[in-house]
């Protein structure tokens, strides 16, 4: 029974706002408790969307009911809305009254997936104590990398601990989420992630497109027949290549940079350390009266952030400046020069 106006309308309406007189008005006049609209959209979705338990339980109750497991043209049923805006009493008491907790609508997604992208894990702890045979994954380790280029970075990860290839928590897929570092901070926020790939069936991915020099973090996240379970920490800072560290590496051969791996992920582990120092180490030497060795200490040196030294008077900040664009260049150099004597020793590797 389709139809955006009329009965339908307004009982659609009535179940949206929590307006309990008119729908009870509209329900003894005959008007169907599973009446859609032309997007397939039921009282009931829209109760339990907006949270309004009373219309959700006068749905359930009339005397044409309102079914649980009807579903819209997106494949979403009332439990998918429940879950959506948080309302774990309205989840129960469609659970109660036959909701399906494993339906999927048509992007594969369950209502724990539903609850979980909304950030509502109170959602996913009450369903799971109502339910035991619910297992979502467990939280894999971080990706780690294993090659990077100028514009790429490939990424693996092993399975979660209780992965059961042939059981019933068997992982059907995992999603991967991106985020870049800015000003040598780590992302802060749900906001800073950006998903590169939703439902990648093996165990690596190659993530395109990136800015050279640049760094990221990774994360990934499981996903088995009763939903996704909680994204992982978030990986060790990764690089993507400079041109010149591209040059370095024998070009834009994949050989020849997967040839170098071992040594190039040496050289973004001391980009990393030089990067992630925060500023404080070298503001606190500087106010103790000591220097960093631009020599021996190249690990301790970051760029610096005018922000954390706007104490300083500009005849120091100018000289730190100087010395820390030295001693990055010479982290450079070094990097550089290490990648070239191993790829020279390993051109004979496939």
């Amino acid at each position: 029974m389709a139809g955006a106006a009329g009965p339908v309308g307004r009982l659609l309406k009535a179940a949206d706002k929590g307006d309990e007189d008119t729908l009870k008005r509209l329900l003894q006049s005959g008007t169907d408790a599973n009446a859609w609209d032309a997007a397939g959209w039921t009282a009931l979705m829209k109760a339990s969307l907006s949270g309004h338990k009373r219309i959700v339980n006068l749905l359930l109750t009339a005397d044409r009911p309102a079914q649980p497991m009807t579903a819209n043209k997106l494949g979403k049923t009332a439990l998918h809305y429940a879950c959506m805006g948080g309302h774990h009493a309205i989840a129960q008491v469609l659970l109660m009254y036959g909701a399906d907790p494993f339906a999927k609508d048509s992007e594969q997604s369950t209502p724990l997936d539903d609850a979980a992208a909304n950030g509502h894990d109170h959602i996913i702890a009450q369903m799971q104590m109502r339910l035991p045979e619910i297992r979502l994954p467990s939280v894999p380790d971080p990706p780690r990398l294993q090659l990077s280029t100028v514009d790429m970075l490939e990424v693996r990860w092993d399975p979660p601990a209780d992965d059961e290839p042939d059981g019933p928590r068997r992982v059907e897929a995992y999603g991967l989420q991106l985020a870049r570092i800015e000003g040598g901070r780590m992302p802060s926020g749900e906001a800073a992630w950006r998903t590169v790939g939703r439902r990648v069936a093996s165990r690596h991915c190659r993530i395109r497109g990136l800015r050279p020099g640049h760094a990221f973090v990774t994360r990934v996240a499981a996903s088995n027949k009763f939903g996704w379970g909680r994204w992982s920490e978030a990986s060790e800072v990764m690089w993507t290549l400079t041109a010149e560290e591209a040059a370095a590496a024998g070009g834009s051969s994949g050989g020849k940079i997967r040839r170098g791996g071992e040594a190039l992920r040496e050289a973004n582990e001391e980009r990393r350390l030089a990067e992630t120092k925060a500023a404080s180490l070298e503001l606190q030497l500087r106010k103790s009266g000591r220097r960093a060795d631009a020599a021996d200490d190249r690990l301790k040196v970051y760029r610096a952030d005018r922000r954390a030294l706007r104490s300083l008077d500009t005849d120091v900040l100018t000289a730190l400046e100087t010395e820390l664009e030295r001693a990055i260049a010479g982290v450079r150099a070094e990097k550089n020069d290490r990648v070239r004597k191993v790829l020279a020793g390993q051109d004979d590797v496939d």
